[in-house]
């Protein structure tokens, strides 16, 4: 933003501040000494709890900052596991009981 200067001074009149307004959430029953939030959430009976806005936005955080890689690489693993016995059942199994049916068939036939 440019300013305008005449002779040393500035025209405040062309000038516009910004307000951010920040939010903290404080709670006071908790401290480091009796557990971590996620520990007391963890351990409360209410269920209403996890439908805060708070919460909501706290879980989802989580997940996309720590859950969501780990769970990509399972599953990146699970599938490749998926395809290598595929392969293993295809060739060991099915494409031997063909050349197995061949022989008997040989000796039968």
């Amino acid at each position: 933003m440019a300013l305008l200067v005449d002779k040393g001074k500035i025209d405040a009149s062309k000038l516009k501040f910004r307000k951010i307004n920040y939010q903290i959430n404080i709670l006071p029953s908790m401290s480091q000494k009796s557990g971590s939030l996620i520990d007391a959430i963890a351990n409360s009976d209410e269920l209403e709890i996890f439908h805060t806005d708070v919460i909501m936005d706290m879980v989802e955080f989580k997940w996309k900052q720590f859950a969501l890689g780990q769970h990509k690489v399972g599953c990146f693993f699970n599938f490749l596991y998926m395809v290598g016995i595929t392969i293993y059942i295809q060739h060991t199994y099915i494409d031997n009981l063909h050349q197995h049916k061949k022989r008997l068939h040989g000796h039968f036939g």
